[in-house]
């Protein structure tokens, strides 16, 4: 390459870039008190060696001055700053292609003014002379717009940093509207037909509607539409990462699907539906007791809803980590996809599907620790398979072969890991049973909204003896077992499923009562599993404590250890007892705790398998010291009321708890005239903690 050329090359680069000849975007910033001229030079302070300001300039209009500038003619500029100066047009027309930006004073728009940018309003007045466009962004920072009759359309964005900004009658926002800070006032209904972002900031509905075409995003601040409805219209999407939207006496219409990953949304005075799809990761939807409906999917992933009534959708799709507790219903008219995490119900709010819904991927790790209803339709009551568990295992029991059906049926099934009370109890004369399980059962109930039940069903039953059903030799010897009251009844078996590890039997008939429900096994080389039978502690003249226990059908055992609490949450070892391994009768077993402390001590048994796998016993109580009051509990299991019958009449002071197996104390009373509700309680073991004229008694009783 000719070096020479090169250098000549470079030289009329650095030429054009640096000599102020070729400069562009130059400031002219008005300076004189004597002229009015727009083409006189000295009346601009600038560095551009024009002779007067052109289309890719900059011009400042500061205060102080007694002359500014006349137009004269067309001009053309990039951007006007007005800071307190003044503009005369006279018949001429200013173009502005960039920016018009306003920091005080008082500025006009209307037939003589034309801008392809934005409007930048940092303060001062704007004043409108006719209807006005905006092409880009409408930026107000503070300041005031005087409309008089006029409309001022913005095309494209309209973006309050802060300050207080009110929008209605003479402003139209065509596209977005983003809010960043300061205040955001509604004098009329308005419309934002494209994008509405809040950041920060209020938005003020006094008492009008505020209607979205496009998205709503809030990301932070707060939406207060007292008395004003929120309307979402067509393909409207809401998407609530953070801050408040408050819906106080009027309505939210969201007419396409709502994302919810963060903030708050308060709803009160109507029901919120919601049109299409509703996505929950985070965030709080508080309905003031109010009903929701999501008319497809609801993909619940986190976040909580709260003071809410009934909850309808018509999918749903539990997905989140870890365990959930609803505290309302929630209804299901399609199908409830379980993917991960457990759904914790208990009577008053439950997971309920409508007659043709369905449940479907339910496993270890995603189903329902609680009660499930199935409501029974008119018609297409099909085979249904209630996802519940215990938390921790899959345990489904399904209904099918529906007979008798009425629409105002329902069935409502809950599972339980633990032995039933009465399953050691009567078996039923020429049933074939020796024994049913001692591992778990389930609750089939059947009720009617009104009159009288009368749908029939076959129930399924599963079990898995990998997890949680014990030992089962043989499939074939296992029935479904129903408890009657007062005996264990043999409902039969038919279409097993399954092999001898996991697999499930259904009635050979329709069933037409239902009540607790389990396996009962017609020989004893099917032991089911290895359980307790019995687990209690007695005092021995207040030095030790002895503490007994029984199983039956035992396979598998390794070993038991007894440990002892004195708060119900911290546990010591008291010692450990050889278990038998394999037994198909009764044993009993026995251990001293040698060291009691005054007052009140829990324990529990832990029986540990020849696999390593290990599980809790339910948590018992004694007290030592006074004398406790003699107490006794009825009826006990209870399903809702139980009665608490004390030997002394003539106690003044009484005070009665009820506590789960952890200690922690779910209800206290004082009135015991009409017995304590219990309905509300899920079902398992519980401790009554008794307090009469300083003397603490312990009765432990199971929630049906």
């Amino acid at each position: 390459m000719n070096t020479n050329y090169t250098k000549i090359v470079i030289a009329a680069i650095a030429a054009f870039f640096f000599n102020p000849i070729f400069s562009a975007n130059t400031n002219w910033t008005w300076n004189s008190n004597s002229s009015t001229s727009w083409t006189t030079k000295g009346n601009w302070t600038t560095t551009d060696n024009d002779a007067s300001p052109g289309g890719g300039d900059t011009i400042i209009l500061n205060s102080g001055f007694s002359q500014y500038p006349t137009l004269g003619s067309n001009r053309t500029v990039a951007k006007v700053v007005i800071d307190g100066g003044l503009l005369t047009y006279g018949s001429s027309t200013l173009t502005v292609n960039n920016m018009l930006q306003i920091e005080s004073g008082s500025f006009t728009i209307g037939n003589n003014f034309s801008i392809s940018g934005s409007i930048v309003l940092n303060g001062g007045t704007l004043n409108l002379s006719n209807n006005e466009t905006i092409p880009v962004s409408f930026i107000y920072n503070g300041g005031s717009v005087s409309y008089s009759t006029f409309t001022l359309t913005v095309s494209s964005n309209l973006i309050v940093q802060s300050g207080t900004f009110t929008i209605g009658n003479n402003i139209a926002v065509s596209s977005a509207l983003t809010l960043n800070s300061g205040i955001l006032n509604l004098n009329n209904n308005e419309t934002v037909t494209g994008n509405m972002t809040v950041n920060g900031g209020t938005v003020n509905g006094n008492g009008y509607a505020l209607t979205v075409g496009n998205l709503l995003t809030v990301n932070g601040g707060i939406l207060e539409m007292e008395g004003s409805d929120l309307i979402l219209n067509g393909n409207a999407d809401l998407r609530l990462n953070g801050g408040t939207i408050n819906i106080y006496g009027a309505d939210l219409d969201a007419n396409d699907d709502v994302t919810i990953t963060g903030g708050t949304l308060n709803i009160s005075g109507s029901d919120f539906i919601i049109s299409d799809d509703l996505l929950q990761t985070g965030g709080t939807i508080d309905l003031g007791n109010r009903n929701m409906t999501v008319a497809d999917r609801f993909d619940m992933e986190g976040g909580n809803i709260s003071n809410a009534q009934i909850v309808t959708v018509l999918d749903l799709v539990v997905n989140f980590s870890g365990s959930k507790t609803i505290s309302y219903t929630l209804k299901v008219n399609g199908d409830a996809d379980f993917v991960n995490g457990i759904l914790i119900t208990d009577n008053a709010s439950l997971l309920v599907f409508a007659h043709n819904a369905s449940a479907s991927n339910a496993d270890n790790a995603s189903h329902v620790n609680g009660p499930v209803r199935r409501l029974v339709g008119g018609s297409g009551n099909t085979t249904f398979s209630f996802p519940v568990g215990d938390g921790a295992n899959y345990a489904q029991i399904e209904i099918s072969d529906f007979d008798q059906v009425r629409s105002a049926d329902y069935f409502t099934a809950q599972y339980f890991s633990s032995r039933h009370p009465n399953a050691g109890g009567t078996l039923q004369s020429g049933s074939g049973f020796t024994h049913v399980s001692q591992a778990e059962y389930w609750i089939l109930d059947r009720a009617a909204s009104s009159g009288s039940a009368t749908s029939d069903v076959k129930v399924r039953l599963s079990f898995n003896e990998n997890t949680r059903s014990g030992l089962v030799n043989t499939v074939t010897h296992l029935r479904v077992s129903r408890w009657d009251g007062s005996q264990w009844v043999n409902h039969g078996s038919e279409s097993p499923s399954g092999n001898n590890a996991t697999g499930s039997i259904r009635s050979s008939s329709r069933i037409t009562s239902f009540s607790p429900f389990t396996f009962g096994s017609t020989n004893a080389l099917t032991p089911l599993p290895v359980k307790l039978i019995d687990f209690k502690a007695a005092l021995l003249k207040e030095t030790s404590v002895e503490i007994k226990w029984s199983t039956i059908n035992e396979s598998n055992s390794s070993y038991f250890s007894v440990e002892k609490s004195l708060d119900g949450k911290n546990w010591q070892l008291i010692g450990t007892q050889q278990a038998a391994g394999v037994s198909d009768g009764l044993l009993n077993y026995a251990m001293l705790d040698i060291n009691p402390a005054k007052g009140i001590q829990f324990y529990r048994l832990k029986q540990v398998d020849l696999d390593g796998r290990f599980e809790y016993s339910e948590m018992i109580s004694i007290f030592i010291g006074q004398k406790a009051t003699q107490v006794v509990l009825f009826p006990n299991p209870a399903s809702s009321i139980i009665n608490v019958s004390i030997d002394h009449a003539s106690i003044a002071d009484i005070e009665c708890s009820i506590l789960d197996a952890s200690g922690r104390i779910l209800l206290k009373t004082a009135d015991l005239s009409s017995g304590i509700d219990v309905s509300a309680l899920t079902g398992g073991v519980y401790t009554l903690r008794i307090l009469a004229d300083g003397v603490v008694t312990y009765k432990t009783f199971t929630k049906q």
